[in-house]
């Protein structure tokens, strides 16, 4: 899967569908409040997955699971600094792990996602 499509697309659509899932199960009458929190969520989400897109390609010679760790690290940094900078006066403290762990596992996944040398391996191997 091409790099930019994993992180620009899949990043922040994981990431609203997941705001809006858990939106939607904690109350049924916030339905509206929750595909707008997601539509929020989505858009919040593409600086933060432009940002670990770039670094992931940084990374393209190191190993996968490295890369992915990495890329995670920098996806839970940025999304925990957007989000205070953003909403620094709107919520206490301790929500800003929720947005790190948030950003940690989606770049995470995109990493893995972006990760061509699976592929790589399997072309070889067909036309050998």
């Amino acid at each position: 899967m091409k790099r930019a499509i994993a992180f620009l697309v899949f990043g922040p659509t994981l990431a609203a569908s997941t705001a809006f899932l858990a939106m939607a199960q904690a109350g049924g009458s916030a339905h509206g409040f929750a595909k707008i929190f997601a539509i929020a969520v989505f858009f919040f989400t593409l600086p933060v997955s432009a940002i670990a897109g770039c670094v992931d390609g940084v990374l393209n010679d190191a190993p996968a699971s490295l890369r992915a760790a990495l890329t995670a690290g920098v996806g839970a940094f940025v999304a925990s600094a957007l989000a205070f900078v953003l909403f620094g006066w709107l919520f206490a403290s301790p929500i800003w792990a929720y947005f790190a762990f948030g950003g940690a596992a989606c770049m995470g996944a995109c990493s893995l996602l972006a990760n061509e040398c699976g592929r790589q391996r399997f072309a070889d191997s067909v036309e050998a």
